[in-house]
């Protein structure tokens, strides 16, 4: 396989090796896998597998939940205008907001 389906492989590879790298050096229950990157079947098996050899718990969305964030982002306006809540053209990202902040 060439192109970007090796690169990935070799990208999901490299973190499956750092996640087994932290899971033997830090105390953690569970190993979460989160995100849009949470759809690659690939990297599930692999940090599944990480997690079984270290003994913990392994979490991950269903597959219908790993779709792109702007759909997240959509569906998160569409509550927020259904409660009323709308912002002006102004509104900008806060790269690092805090939950704390909001």
């Amino acid at each position: 396989m060439d192109g970007p389906g090796k690169k990935l492989g070799a990208l999901a590879l490299d973190l499956c090796k750092a996640a087994a790298v932290g899971l033997a050096v830090a105390a953690v229950l569970a190993l979460v896998l989160a995100g849009g990157v949470a759809a690659n079947s690939s990297l599930e098996g692999r940090l599944r597998e990480a997690a079984d050899r270290e003994g913990i718990r392994f979490c991950y969305p269903d597959k219908l939940l790993c779709t792109d964030n702007a759909a997240m982002i959509g569906c998160r306006g569409y509550y927020q205008a259904q409660a009323g809540i709308y912002s002006d053209l102004y509104l900008n990202a806060v790269p690092g907001l805090a939950l704390t902040d909001l």
